[in-house]
């Protein structure tokens, strides 16, 4: 079945739905959404992201993100959560530059953890290419995605532990210190509209 079939199915089973369901179908449905299936990021994409035109803003991000992790957490454990982290070359530029200067912040290198907050089984391989260092990647079914709240976990680059999740609430709980980043994902998201008739 189509997305379109999916959807016309749904609208006269249900009745109409809202923009944000809409939004959620066309953009996370796991046979048929644009993240999980179409998307293209890059050069020959349908979009390109600051990481992906140099590694500098990676490199910033980490940065100014050491300098208030060793101020505020005062911990040599240091924590990335991406959400939408799309080929993960922010994750990677950030670990790398983590894994580089963090010496110079703590005195030893520090213990890494990177966290993505991902639904795409194709976004998912690339992440694992790129951050683990390997071509053979675990292969994750949208089975695992959804029903495993941390569906995959590996050693990779600076021996930083990846953790992937599909949705924000399957962080580990009771929650750690941890630096959120978005990068052009808010723009991406279901949204509710409203219409002000008074």
């Amino acid at each position: 079945m189509s997305l379109i079939s999916h959807i016309t199915r749904r609208i006269r089973i249900m009745g109409p739905m809202s923009i944000s369901e809409f939004m959620r179908e066309v953009i996370t449905d796991p046979n048929h959404g644009y993240y999980p299936q179409a998307a293209r990021i890059g050069h020959k994409g349908d979009f390109i992201t600051a990481p992906e035109l140099t590694p500098v803003f990676g490199e910033i991000v980490a940065a100014w993100g050491l300098v208030h992790w060793q101020k505020t957490v005062k911990s040599k454990n240091v924590s990335f959560t991406e959400l939408g982290p799309g080929r993960g070359t922010l994750m990677k530029d950030m670990v790398e530059t983590s894994g580089i200067i963090g010496p110079a912040f703590f005195g030893e290198a520090p213990s890494l953890t990177g966290n993505l907050i991902e639904i795409s089984e194709r976004f998912i391989a690339e992440q694992q290419k790129l951050l683990c260092g390997d071509e053979e990647s675990k292969v994750i079914s949208a089975e695992d995605i959804f029903k495993n709240p941390n569906y995959l976990k590996r050693k990779g680059i600076f021996k930083a532990t990846f953790n992937w999740f599909s949705l924000i609430d399957y962080l580990p709980q009771p929650a750690k210190p941890t630096m959120f980043i978005c990068n052009e994902f808010f723009d991406a998201l279901p949204v509710q509209q409203f219409q002000r008739t008074e």
